[in-house]
Parts: C-alpha cells; sequence; structure tokens
C-alpha cells in the first residue's frame, strides 16, 4: 500500500494507486445541504487535499471518484467554473507581492471566460471574472465556488489577511493588516 505523504493532489492520489480515506460522503452533504462555509483546521490537516478532491467534483471528473460513496451519492455530475486560488504559492511579505499573484489569476481567468484583460480595480475585476464565468458556461444563479487561505510570510510575525466577498455582483478586498 502506498501512502501519500506529501501529496495534496486528489487527482494524484487517485491516478497512481496511493491510499485514500473516503470522505466524499462529507463533500456530497456539503454541497447539497449547504451554502458558505469556512474551512478552518491547523496546518497539516487536510485542507488543501479536501479542497483538491472538491475543485475535481466540481470539475465534473467522475472517473476519480469510482468507488468512493459519492460515486454512488452524486446524480448530476456537472461541470461548473473553477476560480482556485492558491495563496501559499509565494512569499507575500509586501502588499506588491499579494497584488502581483492576485493579478497573474485575474490575467488567466479574465482571457478564460471574458476574453480579455481589463484595467480595473481588483475588486471590480473579480466580479466581473465571475459574471463572466457564470454566463459563459450556463451556470447563473448559482453559488460561485472560492477558496480563500491565509499566507503566511517568511517572517513569521507578519501575517497578511486577505478577506473576498464572493459574490456574482460584487467582490472586494476589505482590508490588509499586518500582525
Amino acid at each position: 500500500m502506498k501512502y501519500p505523504i506529501g501529496i495534496q493532489s486528489f487527482e494524484e492520489i487517485r491516478t497512481s494507486g496511493y491510499a485514500y480515506v473516503d470522505k466524499t460522503t462529507l463533500i456530497h452533504k456539503l454541497v447539497a445541504e449547504g451554502k458558505y462555509y469556512f474551512l478552518s483546521r491547523p496546518r497539516r490537516f487536510g485542507k488543501s487535499l479536501r479542497l483538491s478532491t472538491m475543485r475535481a467534483y466540481f470539475e465534473g471528473k467522475r472517473h476519480l471518484f469510482q468507488g468512493l460513496a459519492i460515486e454512488h451519492l452524486e446524480q448530476d455530475w456537472t461541470e461548473y467554473p473553477i476560480l482556485y486560488l492558491d495563496l501559499n504559492a509565494r512569499d507575500y511579505s509586501s502588499r506588491d507581492a499579494l497584488i502581483a499573484e492576485l493579478n497573474k489569476h485575474l490575467e488567466q481567468w479574465e482571457m478564460l471566460y471574458c476574453g480579455q484583460r481589463s484595467d480595473r480595480a481588483i475588486e471590480e475585476r473579480f466580479g466581473a471574472v465571475i459574471k463572466a464565468a457564470a454566463q459563459k458556461t450556463g451556470k447563473e444563479g448559482g453559488h460561485p465556488r472560492g477558496r480563500i487561505r491565509q499566507a503566511h510570510a517568511t517572517d513569521k510575525r507578519k501575517l497578511f489577511k486577505i478577506g473576498i466577498n464572493f459574490s456574482t455582483q460584487t467582490a472586494r478586498i476589505d482590508d490588509w493588516k499586518i500582525a
């Protein structure tokens, strides 16, 4: 039996024959019964893997769920637009580094869903991308799926906190704090 030590990709775990503890019943319950959740766990408690699993689920990758509980619970394997934002990708010791990372993702999503890059404010761009993704994929009226994670700077005394309010109408960066 192969154990997925340090692997946070659901797709890699499922396609490479690693052991996987099936928690897909809980994911189906989250999606079917709830609206918005704040998933708070200590470091190294499986948040990234859970969100990677949810990403595959919302991308409609049914083949990855073969033999798992959700394979039988889900009747409609629909693909939804995913705006996946991992804030562990860089060192955010400056506000500019975080803005650069947000811009990188926004530019990709704008090209994919809007067809062109925008020079508007970040919060306006988030809102436009969410709306365009819903319109382009025919998934209007649904709840957007978002992932926001606190980004730790290399100096552990500094922590940037970002709050992004996702809705189909608007998205904005609420505040910046350095502790």
